[in-house]
C-alpha cells in the first residue's frame, strides 16, 4: 500500500482551502499515486468534482479528471527527479 507523505497531503489540502474552501468545496476522497505524492478527489456543493495533486515537495496540480490529474503528478514527479 502507497504511502502519503504528511508535506503532500498539507499542501494539497491547503491548495483546496486557499481556492475553493470558501466556495463550499471539501475533500470526498483521499488517495496516493506513489512515490509519496497525495490525491484528493474534491467534490462542490453541486455535484461536480476535480483532483488536486502534490508531490513529496510540496508541488500541487489540479484537473478535472483524476487521468489528467495523474498525469500532470507524474510530470512534476519526474521534474523533481532531474539533477
Amino acid at each position: 500500500m502507497p504511502i502519503i507523505i504528511p508535506d503532500a497531503l498539507i499542501s494539497a489540502a491547503s491548495l483546496v482551502n486557499r481556492m475553493w474552501g470558501s466556495y463550499g468545496y471539501g475533500i470526498e476522497a483521499v488517495s496516493s499515486a506513489g512515490d509519496g505524492s497525495c490525491l484528493l478527489a474534491v467534490v462542490a456543493g453541486d455535484g461536480s468534482r476535480f483532483h488536486v495533486g502534490s508531490t513529496r515537495h510540496g508541488n500541487t496540480v489540479h484537473a478535472d479528471t483524476q487521468a489528467d490529474c495523474e498525469r500532470a503528478l507524474a510530470q512534476l514527479i519526474h521534474e523533481e527527479r532531474r539533477p
